[in-house]
């Protein structure tokens, strides 16, 4: 997320140039640009993390399962040494 350029704040206090016809069109459209390509990093970070939690939760369902059947193994091989 480095490359985010803006923050809320930062939003949130733009002030624009007013002229005669309002703001000036391509100073705002310069800073909508920022924010668009401030949005898509945030999506792609999104995405990015959401296909690794999915791969850590796969992960750990596999060595959940694996502590499993050590347990039982583990069990197992007591009681044959209690017989």
């Amino acid at each position: 997320m480095e490359n985010i350029k803006l923050d809320p704040n930062t939003i949130y206090s733009q002030d624009f140039t007013i002229c005669a016809n309002g703001y000036g069109c391509q100073e705002v459209d310069a800073f909508l640009d920022q924010v668009i390509e401030d949005y898509e990093e945030y999506d792609e970070k999104v995405q990015e993390l959401g296909e690794a939690l999915h791969r850590f939760q796969m992960k750990s369902a596999q060595l959940q399962e694996q502590a499993r059947a050590l347990q039982a193994k583990n069990q197992q091989l007591r009681e044959e040494a209690k017989a």
